[in-house]
């Protein structure tokens, strides 16, 4: 679809680990509390009530300490200039696209050099939307089944089915939450 989904999220100004929070003198730190590990086709869109300002701003990922590394990690993803200029008119939000996987937190590093802290207002996730169109016969439950390697690929012909299919009048349903799979 073309609107994506928008979740507000929490961005947390906390301060990094010291090894790292000392290389960062005059950047404020975020962490970005994500709902999900994977996130496919994400986008993270920052918000502020700013009408004049310039700042750098970086996204990166926080990786915590291993068996081989003792020390946690700061890698940059992006780095991106936001600034404003017109007191009269809203500032647009700034949108970083997200790993799809990642392997730590996500923080963001706004460089404020020798101004106040930016206000940022909110964070938002932006997910992609798609509609799945679904065809069942009168009075059929629909059941919604992935992720199982037992199950076989349904085989169908399209061109046979098109016409009973896209004719048919769609209703919108959504999906209830995941249920774990009964053994049979």
């Amino acid at each position: 679809r073309d609107e994506p989904i928008a979740i507000d999220v929490r961005l947390v100004r906390r301060e990094l680990p010291s090894p790292i929070n000392e290389r960062q003198k005059g950047r404020t730190p975020y962490v970005v509390e994500l709902p999900y590990q994977r996130l496919p086709g994400a986008r993270l869109v920052l918000h502020t009530r700013a009408r004049v300002f310039t700042r750098g701003v970086t996204l990166a990922m926080l990786t915590p300490p291993t068996e081989r590394r003792r020390q946690p990690e700061l890698s940059q993803l992006s780095s991106l200039l936001w600034q404003h200029s017109n007191q009269d008119a809203p500032t647009r939000g700034l949108v970083f696209d997200l790993p799809d996987t990642r392997s730590g937190e996500i923080v963001v590093l706004v460089e404020e050099g020798d101004n106040q802290a930016l206000p940022i207002e909110k964070a938002t996730l932006l997910l992609p939307s798609y509609a799945i169109r679904l065809y069942r016969p009168s009075g059929q439950p629909l059941r919604l089944m992935y992720g199982r390697d037992d199950l076989s690929a349904p085989r169908y012909d399209l061109s046979l089915l098109a016409p009973r299919v896209m004719g048919s009048r769609a209703e919108e349903i959504y999906a209830a939450p995941e249920e774990a799979a009964r053994a049979s």
